[in-house]
């Protein structure tokens, strides 16, 4: 007769619940996804925004790691430290790209277009300005000048 092990049963024997599978982009082989492993992931993740100046965008980090970058977005909602952590890794990335703009060691127009994904400020201060550049009416408005009354003290114009 085997045993059913239920959730807290797992828990007590230190073994990994696996609420889904990944593949791995270089054995292309299906790796089970563990809340211990997003754990692990997201220490990962914190300790490389930190090894290099290079590291400027986080799909690096995924592709060191042979993970499409795609999961992460799929993992967020089910991992609060991965979220802490994307959080975290996002603020120290936009603030290197925005000192290397600033420094002019990157593009700045390419920083200013990206930067929103990076920093809320930056993506309030965008949705401002678009907001600016919105039209407030459509159609054609009609402006009406009333004549003035001749004043004495104003001379006509003369006509060409």
């Amino acid at each position: 007769m085997t045993k059913k092990i239920n959730h807290s049963m797992r828990i007590a024997q230190n073994i990994p619940v696996v609420f889904e599978d990944y593949r791995d982009m270089q054995t292309m082989e299906m790796k089970p996804c563990s809340g211990l492993f997003l754990e692990r992931l997201a220490e990962d993740m914190t300790k490389w925004v930190d090894e290099s100046e290079d590291n400027l965008v986080i799909s690096q980090f995924f592709h060191s790691r042979k993970i499409n970058v795609q999961n992460l977005y799929r993992w967020l909602p089910k991992s609060e430290s991965l979220r802490e952590a994307h959080s975290y890794v996002m603020a120290r990335l936009g603030s290197r790209r925005e000192v290397g703009a600033l420094k002019k060691e990157y593009d700045s127009g390419m920083v200013r277009t990206t930067m929103p994904h990076y920093d809320k400020v930056w993506k309030d201060l965008e949705e401002w300005r678009s907001k600016l550049r919105e039209p407030t009416e459509s159609g054609d408005k009609v402006v009406v000048i009333e004549r003035f009354p001749d004043v004495p003290s104003v001379p006509e114009r003369k006509k060409e």
